[in-house]
Protein backbone atom coordinates (compact mmCIF):
# COMPACT_ATOMS: atom_id res chain seq x y z
CA UNK A 1 0.00 0.00 0.00
CA UNK A 2 2.87 2.45 0.94
CA UNK A 3 4.50 2.29 -2.53
CA UNK A 4 1.07 2.99 -4.21
CA UNK A 5 0.16 6.12 -2.00
CA UNK A 6 3.58 7.09 -2.83
CA UNK A 7 3.24 7.00 -6.08
CA UNK A 8 -0.57 9.00 -5.89
CA UNK A 9 1.08 11.62 -4.02
CA UNK A 10 3.98 12.22 -6.46
CA UNK A 11 1.02 12.28 -9.49
CA UNK A 12 -0.82 14.55 -7.28
CA UNK A 13 1.83 17.16 -6.97
CA UNK A 14 3.42 16.75 -10.34
CA UNK A 15 -0.34 18.06 -11.15
CA UNK A 16 -0.21 20.75 -8.82
CA UNK A 17 2.53 21.82 -10.60
CA UNK A 18 1.59 22.05 -13.90
CA UNK A 19 0.75 24.54 -15.94
CA UNK A 20 -3.02 25.57 -16.10
CA UNK A 21 -5.14 24.34 -13.10
CA UNK A 22 -4.82 20.60 -13.99
CA UNK A 23 -4.46 19.94 -10.42
CA UNK A 24 -7.44 21.55 -9.83
CA UNK A 25 -9.43 19.59 -12.90
CA UNK A 26 -11.76 16.37 -11.70
CA UNK A 27 -9.87 12.99 -11.92
CA UNK A 28 -10.83 9.46 -11.34
CA UNK A 29 -7.88 7.64 -9.48
CA UNK A 30 -6.63 3.88 -10.50
CA UNK A 31 -5.14 1.39 -8.87
CA UNK A 32 -3.56 -1.65 -11.37
CA UNK A 33 -2.26 -4.72 -11.44
CA UNK A 34 -4.58 -5.51 -8.76
CA UNK A 35 -4.04 -9.01 -9.66
CA UNK A 36 -0.36 -8.72 -8.33
CA UNK A 37 -1.32 -6.84 -5.26
CA UNK A 38 -1.59 -8.91 -1.54
CA UNK A 39 -4.69 -7.04 -0.21
CA UNK A 40 -5.91 -4.76 -3.34
CA UNK A 41 -8.84 -3.75 -1.29
CA UNK A 42 -6.73 -2.76 1.33
CA UNK A 43 -4.11 -0.65 -0.94
CA UNK A 44 -7.38 0.91 -2.39
CA UNK A 45 -8.68 2.40 1.32
CA UNK A 46 -4.85 3.60 2.06
CA UNK A 47 -4.99 5.45 -1.52
CA UNK A 48 -9.07 6.71 -0.86
CA UNK A 49 -7.46 8.22 2.75
CA UNK A 50 -5.06 10.18 0.52
CA UNK A 51 -7.12 11.00 -2.26
CA UNK A 52 -9.74 12.07 -0.63
CA UNK A 53 -12.17 10.23 -2.95
CA UNK A 54 -12.78 6.64 -4.44
CA UNK A 55 -10.21 4.15 -6.04
CA UNK A 56 -10.27 1.89 -8.31
CA UNK A 57 -8.99 -1.36 -8.35
CA UNK A 58 -8.14 -2.80 -11.64
CA UNK A 59 -6.18 -5.82 -13.28
CA UNK A 60 -5.60 -5.30 -17.40
CA UNK A 61 -4.60 -9.32 -17.04
CA UNK A 62 -7.73 -10.80 -15.73
CA UNK A 63 -10.07 -7.85 -16.78
CA UNK A 64 -11.30 -6.82 -13.13
CA UNK A 65 -12.62 -3.79 -12.60
CA UNK A 66 -12.87 -2.21 -16.13
CA UNK A 67 -16.24 -1.58 -16.54
CA UNK A 68 -16.68 0.08 -12.70
CA UNK A 69 -13.93 2.42 -14.08
CA UNK A 70 -15.65 2.97 -17.65
CA UNK A 71 -19.22 3.64 -16.12
CA UNK A 72 -17.29 6.07 -13.67
CA UNK A 73 -15.26 7.72 -16.74
CA UNK A 74 -18.74 7.63 -18.68
CA UNK A 75 -20.20 9.71 -15.69
CA UNK A 76 -17.66 12.03 -15.39
CA UNK A 77 -18.53 12.79 -19.14
CA UNK A 78 -21.96 13.17 -19.09
CA UNK A 79 -21.76 15.26 -15.36
CA UNK A 80 -19.03 17.50 -17.62
CA UNK A 81 -21.24 17.91 -20.14
CA UNK A 82 -24.18 18.74 -18.40
CA UNK A 83 -21.93 21.76 -16.24
CA UNK A 84 -20.94 23.22 -19.94
CA UNK A 85 -24.32 23.45 -21.29
CA UNK A 86 -25.90 25.55 -17.99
Amino acid sequence: AEVAVAAYETIDRELARSAGDLGHKPRLVAVSRADTLGDPAAVARAVEQVAGRPVHVLSSATGQGVKPLLGALRAAVVEAEDVGKT
